[in-house]
């Protein structure tokens, strides 16, 4: 894997280790466009372009972890409004610019930073405006995943929002969508119902799936794909479970393939409230005179998401009964929890996983417990102590026709690199390259929200199906002729 990459999910560590940027960037004044034609700053407020001393400041801002990639494109448009959008994009036309979308979510591959072109920065869209009586809102593309649920549970409503608090909800929903209690709420971008669009026309158009059919289903999973860029997303929200609780249990690491089989059993009896999720991690009590005996831990999650204590009690009773259980160093269950305790928790640099420098790779598998199995000897030997494996074990898998998401599986399995100094670069990625190879085998596929294409563009068709990446490539033909918006990492 040549570091072109870095992602890292955070998943609510707090509970789950219960072993006990958003970068502002000043104003410039006008900023003109050498080689480029008129200057946008004066109807776009935030230009910088190659030639500013503070372009390589403005660049490394962009990605969200501490790896840049070493990519240059020529400007960077920071819109405050969907108007300044279109006027970029109309722009960038007009001087022969392609453009690329910064969504703000956590994209593997950063894939927002091209060489030459135009940057459109959508870090200021963060609206949030709740229709209760419809259970909807109306969401801009920046707002953290935090803050919407904090918002949605002032009227008991709830989203399934990525599990990391400060995944922007443009590209998270742009690329499915894959976050909390989806096996019962669903996959993020299949509760879209509407969006605001800037196409290649640069016209600004509001759409929904009776005008505009075939952007709706690109904009469901079209991912780092997509011909535009979505300025305000509508989403049809659910109601806020009543009573939210965590269950913990540690297991020596080598129960690992074991623990994921009882949850795939658990899973396929058709789990009502709880959500099935398997942490792999270093041990912060590992004796170093033991080795790798006991470096690592293997943590097993369930979050219930009931309406009634009863109601996560009796369902946690149905997975607990099972002789495995027993086997766990120790637990602690049914602990009262809430949305903003998990969302805290899951940005805690205390629990020793946090941002960094980052690489991820991760798959789709019929069979968590055979996946976990393959990866567990290289995991040992992760050169950083930051590194982990999350599992998510599922038993929903529909996927809806309207919806260009279209890989899914039992079970999602991902690898992630974290370090903190640059001089281990090499050493990481190497590591990270090694994980990707051995998580293939028995993959049925990979999640285009964490695909770093630009490393890897033949697993881009591992990410869709077929017909969803034919569909796609002729709808960005018809409303995208010329090819203004970037394509995804690793193509044209």
């Amino acid at each position: 894997m040549n570091p072109t990459s870095g992602n890292k999910k955070a998943i609510d560590r707090r509970q789950l280790l219960a072993l006990g940027v958003n970068l502002g960037i000043a104003s410039l004044a006008g900023c003109a466009l050498p080689g480029r034609g008129s200057s946008l700053s004066a109807e776009v407020g935030k230009v910088i372009d190659r030639h500013h001393p503070d372009y390589e400041s403005w660049r490394r801002a962009m990605p969200w972890q501490g790896w840049v990639a070493p990519r240059y494109p020529d400007m960077i448009v920071r819109p405050g409004t969907a108007s300044e959008a279109a006027l970029a994009i109309q722009h960038a036309r007009a001087q022969g610019l392609k453009v690329a979308v910064k969504s703000c979510g956590h994209n593997v591959s950063e894939s927002f930073l091209r060489d030459e072109g135009l940057l459109l920065d959508l870090t200021l869209f963060k609206a949030c405006k709740i229709d209760q009586a419809n259970r909807s809102v109306a969401v801009g593309p920046a707002l953290w995943g935090r803050n919407l649920m904090l918002e949605l549970a002032k009227h008991q409503l709830a989203f399934p929002v990525a599990h990391c608090a400060t995944v922007g909800m443009g590209g998270y929903l742009l690329g499915g969508g894959i976050g909390a209690n989806t096996d019962v709420w669903g996959v993020g971008c299949h509760s879209v119902t509407g969006a605001e669009v800037v196409l290649a026309d640069g016209q600004i158009r509001r759409i929904n799936d009776q005008t505009d059919p075939d952007l709706m289903w690109a904009i469901r999973g079209a991912g780092t794909g997509f011909f535009g860029a979505i300025t305000e997303y509508q989403l049809a929200c659910k109601p806020l479970p009543k009573d939210i609780r965590e269950t913990t249990y540690v297991f020596p690491f080598a129960a690992a393939p074991r623990v994921a089989e009882w949850f795939q059993r658990k899973a396929a009896t058709g789990l009502t409230c709880t959500e099935l999720m398997i942490l792999l991690a270093h041990n912060p009590s590992a004796s170093p005179s033991n080795g790798a005996a006991d470096s690592k831990l293997c943590i097993a999650r369930l979050v219930h998401f009931g309406d009634s204590e009863a109601e996560n009690q009796n369902e946690l009773s149905r997975i607990l009964d099972d002789p495995l259980p027993e086997q766990a160093l120790f637990n602690v269950a049914m602990q009262p929890s809430s949305i903003e305790q998990m969302m805290v928790g899951s940005v805690d640099a205390a629990m020793g996983l946090g941002f960094g420098r980052s690489a991820v790779n991760t798959v789709w598998t019929a069979d968590s417990a055979a996946t976990i199995a393959s990866v567990m000897d290289t995991f040992q030997r992760a050169p950083s102590p930051k590194s982990h494996i999350v599992v998510s074990v599922r038993g929903n898998l529909e996927l809806p026709a309207d919806s260009c998401f279209s890989r899914l599986d039992r079970g999602f399995v991902g690898c992630y690199a974290v370090w903190d100094e640059a001089d281990q670069d090499a050493v990481n990625f190497a590591w990270a390259e090694q994980m990707s190879a051995k998580l293939q085998i028995g993959s049925s596929g990979c999640y285009i929200n964490e695909l770093d294409a630009f490393n890897q563009p033949e697993r881009l068709r591992q990410a869709f199906s077929e017909q969803s990446l034919e569909r796609l490539s002729a709808l960005r033909h018809r409303y995208d002729p010329d090819g203004l918006f970037f394509d995804f990492p690793g193509r044209t």
